[in-house]
């Protein structure tokens, strides 16, 4: 009993601590007495293994068992045919005598003295499985119910592991595709909960409060340098988490520096449901506008995206600052003629008609970097 409640501890680690996974196997070989085994949990969204781990196999010998003799290994192919929630004995699916026979048993396995073993299969999906098994010498005899027994106790906390680990990996992946959107982002943002902690927030947003100039972070919560913009601040996000309302909130910001003022939008976060365990949540998020600061399109994505020259490139980071094409000429040193025929190009290459329409795509598809 002691063994299980143990291994279970570990499986619950292994969901935040995938390394820990090592250890789960570890501890489960050799409380079955066995000298090797192994544990590989299938990406559900992926037709692939989330890790793989191996006890007392070298990586040389796993690659020469998948290359050489996997295909031959009657227990192998057996048990991936059987449906999740299976645990069995090796001699049970696979007959002895037909083991002895097999080229993975004769070449691989038995001079390994690898004989006896079990496994069981804890998640199934569409793309593949994840299962436990270990392996032990021929003088310990086959597994019995003890180690069986063992292994349906630890079934269910396997399985139900390997699906927290996939949607903490999936989860994992969609914050870090959030974040690096929202580091191209040319306007700085922040997530703050009810007490202006900040959650999230992106490259500009960082760079924006560790200037000090009207907004800050202290101790971990957004403030501003005047107290009397810092209460507007307070209370502002203080009625948005409480009541939800979907109004948008202005407040504009002075920075000690004199420079034109922040301008904060503060838009509420819809709430999915009650957090457990006081799990701080985002409440509102907050868009900095900072009208003295310059963008541009991102040179690389519309080199990428619509193949444009660097010329072609310059001039299109012009409109979308607002310059007209006169303007353009004059800033350039070149002809009107000139910036009208790269227009020309330009409304051809991302087939458009008016710059309007143009300038409008580019606000849609390109991300947008400080100048």
């Amino acid at each position: 009993m002691q063994s299980a409640i143990d291994i279970i501890g570990l499986i619950y680690e292994a969901v935040e601590e995938p390394s820990r996974w090592q250890s789960v196997l570890d501890t489960f070989v050799a409380a079955t007495q066995g000298i090797g085994g192994s544990l590989f949990v299938g990406d559900p969204k992926l037709d692939e293994y989330g890790f793989v781990c191996r006890h007392r196999m070298s990586k040389a010998e796993e690659a020469l068992y998948s290359e050489r003799y996997s295909a031959t290994d009657g227990w192998a192919v057996r048990v991936a045919e059987f449906q999740e929630g299976f645990v069995g004995a090796s001699h049970d699916i696979w007959p002895e005598e037909q083991m002895l026979e097999s080229l993975a048993y004769q070449e691989f396995y038995g001079p390994r003295n690898w004989h006896y073993g079990m496994g069981g299969i804890f998640l199934r999906t569409p793309t593949g499985l994840s299962a436990i098994t270990m392996i032990r010498e021929k003088e310990k005899g086959p597994c019995g119910e003890s180690e069986l027994g063992l292994l349906r106790t630890l079934m269910p906390h396997l399985r139900r592991a390997a699906l927290l680990y996939s949607e903490l990996t999936s989860l994992s992946t969609q914050r870090a595709a959030f974040l690096g959107h929202l580091d191209r982002y040319p306007q700085a943002f922040l997530l703050v909960n009810s007490q202006r902690r900040v959650l999230v927030s992106n490259i500009p947003g960082r760079d924006i409060v560790a200037l000090q100039d009207g907004l800050q972070v202290d101790a971990g919560e957004l403030k501003t340098s005047f107290p009397e913009e810092d209460a507007q601040l307070r209370d502002a996000v203080r009625e948005i988490a409480s009541d939800g309302d979907p109004r948008v909130s202005r407040l504009s910001i002075n920075r000690p520096s004199e420079g034109s003022p922040y301008r904060l939008l503060l838009v509420p976060v819809p709430r999915p449901g009650p957090a457990p365990f006081r799990i701080a949540q985002p409440a509102v998020a907050i868009v900095v506008v900072d009208a003295s600061a310059a963008f541009c399109p991102e040179a690389s994505a519309l080199r990428e995206l619509f193949s444009l020259t660097s010329a072609e490139i310059t001039i299109t980071s012009l409109l979308v600052q607002g310059r007209s094409t006169k303007e353009i000429a004059i800033d350039l040193g070149i002809s009107f003629e000139t910036v009208r025929s790269h227009v020309r190009r330009l409304f051809a290459k991302t087939a458009t008609n008016r710059q309007g329409e143009f300038i409008a795509l580019i606000l849609r598809t390109i991300p947008f970097e400080r100048v």
